[in-house]
């Protein structure tokens, strides 16, 4: 379990996290979602002992993470939005060094490697140069490099920015491997719609403050009993609308043809007892759901409560 406790970090007079609080478990994906700004990547610099932070705690299953600087990286992986590649290297070169560097040398170190090429789709590149690959092969080969030691806290920062597709989906596929490995996993973004497949648990940012955070599907649950809920009648939709409006949940009702949508403030309980009732008058259902959300949709709504509690 990571644990980050009142953290926080000022540049300049400027605060830039502001007694930021995160929990992360083994086997988890936690997305860092916000704005640009918001202290995403102070968080994973932070955590990649790049930086240190002014004040707060940090803990890798209950002990200090950062009293040892040694030991603390050799149990974190950083994929930086900006990688770096040493191009007047072969892709094999490169991996023998990195194997190297953390004391995997000979058999040992190959067979890690050339697992690692295996998983990113690159063995039949071992023997070219990096300069000569694209982009998208830079990326995967810097994601095989990063994994060499086999970290227990992997961090992703902007992980689909500037990806082609098959390199977008070689990240997913392994990050989702690791999580099965019960790796902890950190991903920070502003790319919302590729969050939503990636993560299992989110956080929500917003100046240098997480706002909302949990399993991906539960904050979803209790940020969507605020959108509307919709009923599709065949028969009996003026039964249904007087019945509606005897409900104390219900705050305001409007209506298109059969098709019902009302602003309902009661819970999950409350809905079913409600679909009950209609039916138990003999109205004709065909459809009763809430509408759904996105991370887009969630991350506006949660901002514009804190917006409007400034």
């Amino acid at each position: 379990m990571l644990e980050i406790k009142g953290l926080c970090k000022c540049y300049n007079g400027e605060s830039i996290l502001d007694n930021f609080e995160m929990q992360v478990g083994k086997g988890q994906i936690f997305g860092m979602i916000g704005a640009n700004g918001t202290g995403k990547s102070t968080v994973i610099k932070i955590l990649a002992g790049l930086i240190n932070p002014d004040q707060g705690r940090i803990l890798m299953d209950g002990a200090p993470f950062l009293s040892n600087v040694n030991t603390m990286k050799r149990m974190v992986g950083y994929i930086p939005d900006n990688f770096g590649i040493y191009e007047n290297l072969t892709v094999k070169e490169y991996m023998e060094f990195f194997s190297a560097s953390y004391g995997l040398r000979g058999l040992k170190g190959r067979d890690r490697w050339e697992t690692l090429l295996e998983w990113v789709g690159m063995t039949e590149h071992k023997d070219d140069f990096l300069e000569h690959l694209s982009r998208g092969m830079k990326q995967r080969i810097c994601l095989a490099r990063v994994l060499i030691h086999d970290p227990q806290l992997i961090l992703v920062d902007e992980p689909v920015a500037g990806m082609d597709p098959v390199t977008r989906s070689v990240v997913k596929e392994i990050l989702k491997k690791l999580k099965e490995e019960e790796k902890i996993i950190v991903v920070s973004s502003h790319v919302l719609t590729e969050m939503t497949d990636l993560c299992t648990h989110i956080g929500i940012m917003d100046k240098g403050q997480m706002l909302i955070q949990g399993e991906q599907s539960e904050v979803f649950r209790r940020i969507n009993m605020s959108n509307p809920l919709h009923i599709i009648v065949l028969e009996g939709q003026d039964q249904a609308v007087a019945l509606l409006k005897r409900d104390a949940s219900v705050q305001s009702i409007s209506m298109e043809g059969g098709h019902i949508a009302i602003q309902f403030d009661g819970d999950e309980q409350d809905e079913s007892n409600l679909l009950s009732t209609l039916i138990g008058y003999g109205i004709r259902i065909q459809a009763f759901y809430r509408e759904p959300g996105s991370l887009e949709s969630l991350f506006m709504e949660v901002t514009k409560e804190r917006a409007g509690e400034s």
